[in-house]
This record gives C-alpha cells, sequence and structure tokens, in this order.
C-alpha cells in the first residue's frame, strides 16, 4: 500500500449507505485506508462500522473555482505604481 497503488479486490456484495445509519463491514482482518493516508487495521475483535455524514468537508471544484475567479476579474491586477516608479501592466 502507498501513493497512487492501484490494486484489485474483491467484493462481497454492495450495499446503500443511508446518511447517518452505521453500517457494518463483514471483514475480520485487514487495513481501510481513508484518503491514501490514514489507515485503520481492522482487528478480529473490533469489527469496522462505516456512517455517511452529509455535513462532511465540502469537496472544491479547483478547475470551476479558478475559472469564476478569472472571468470575475479576480485575478486582474490593478494598475499600481511600481517602487521604481513604473507601472504594474
Amino acid at each position: 500500500m502507498g501513493p497512487g497503488l492501484v490494486e484489485d479486490v474483491d467484493v462481497t456484495s454492495v450495499v446503500d449507505l443511508v446518511p447517518g445509519r452505521p453500517t457494518p463491514i463483514a471483514a475480520t482482518s485487514g487495513v481501510i485506508a481513508v484518503d491514501g493516508e490514514r489507515l485503520f487495521r481492522i482487528q478480529p475483535d473490533d469489527p469496522p462500522v462505516v456512517t455517511l455524514e452529509l455535513d462532511g468537508p465540502l469537496a472544491i471544484d479547483i478547475a470551476q473555482t479558478m475559472h469564476l475567479a478569472a472571468t470575475s476579474g479576480l485575478l486582474s491586477t490593478p494598475n499600481h505604481t511600481t517602487p521604481e516608479g513604473g507601472n504594474y501592466e
């Protein structure tokens, strides 16, 4: 397991996650990697449970954000005088 590493995994079942409802995962060993960085070891006496929360961190569409900033003029430099007395272009 490492950054950018992609491996095949077996999927034994698929269930819909209902927001706010804890859903057990049928696994007795292994590792759960979240965001590729935080690792959680699965212990036989402590099976994992996941809960879908709708108030988690926001995801920002960087391309859309930059497009909106550029088309709104937020990335423009106002006409200011440089320390040498010239103008910024």
